[in-house]
């Protein structure tokens, strides 16, 4: 069971987590030469982690509830938006996020780019996105060697969009096995919501701009995310960082529905505008 409900969850995170991994069956190999090159500053603690645990089967059902980062892009695009780099969060950024809670959410935040970009066919503009999440990725300690490979499968094929999309899905083949030896849950939890505020900002922005009812539509479908979101921030409530985006998101949540707290099958347009106010200062804490 929960192998396949990982190898579901690859769709996911094949755009979240740059280049977490090592390529097929290399990354083993790769690990134990430069574990035995003195010079390399690899270490034992980095090839096994003796006190990392699996994450829970209940958090990787938190996160299959969660579509895929293209979804929310692609009915954008189907509600008749057109594409606005400008609502893009500069990749030019990448070097001023310090610390594992702001490079977490901006890795979210530019997975949502990515995304965006990706589905209008702006296939320069996602590679200069994936290469700021893979610096992040760095960072954030995700993987310890980056796969050359993947590099230059990327720039063999960075001109057909079809391609690229494989090879972003394909980059995770081996990334169950990273999961069961190392806890992320509060990581992963703060790149899905970076994710999630972004591709909603984008949204609402759009719709600022052309207050289109199909782009209103795709808006309020949101909610359910979000709610499903939440519920997997509440379980890393306590880890650093967590606790004051859930507070953030948790008030912007209401906002969907009606005074008495039910789900509405449409919103005024007064409340898109909250939405977005709210959407505009969390998104400015983040990327700065």
């Amino acid at each position: 069971m929960m192998r396949k409900l990982v190898f579901i969850w690859m769709g996911w995170l094949a755009l979240i987590l740059g280049l977490v991994s090592f390529v097929g069956c290399s990354k083993e190999a790769e690990k134990t030469e430069q574990a035995a090159d003195p010079n390399n500053p690899l270490n034992a603690e980095e090839l096994e982690d003796p006190d990392a645990g699996e994450i829970s089967e209940a958090t990787l059902n938190l996160i299959l509830a969660i579509p895929s980062p293209q979804e929310a892009p692609k009915m954008l695009k189907d509600a008749g938006a057109a594409y606005d780099e400008k609502l893009l969060n500069p990749e030019d950024r990448v070097n001023k996020y310090r610390g594992a809670t702001s490079q977490a959410l901006n890795m979210g935040v530019y997975t949502a780019d990515l995304s965006y970009a990706s589905v209008y066919s702006k296939q320069q503009t996602a590679i200069r996105y994936y290469k700021a999440m893979s610096r992040l990725a760095e960072e954030l300690g995700i993987g310890s060697v980056f796969s050359k490979r993947l590099e230059t499968r990327i720039k063999n094929n960075q001109d057909n969009q079809d391609s690229l999309n494989v090879i972003f899905d394909d980059t995770f083949r081996d990334l169950n096995e990273q999961l069961k030896k190392t806890r992320q849950e509060r990581i992963l939890s703060l790149m899905f919501a970076g994710a999630w505020i972004e591709s909603a900002y984008i949204a609402t922005e759009q719709w600022m701009a052309n207050p289109n009812p199909k782009i209103k539509s795709h808006i309020l479908a949101q909610q359910s995310t979000l709610f499903d979101l939440l519920k997997l921030l509440e379980t890393q409530k306590g880890a650093e960082g967590v606790g004051d985006i859930y507070n953030q998101l948790a008030a912007i949540e209401p906002k969907f529905g009606n005074t008495d707290g039910y789900a509405l099958t449409e919103l005024t347009d007064e409340q898109v505008r909250e939405i977005n106010g709210q959407l505009k200062k969390l998104r400015k804490s983040i990327v700065g």
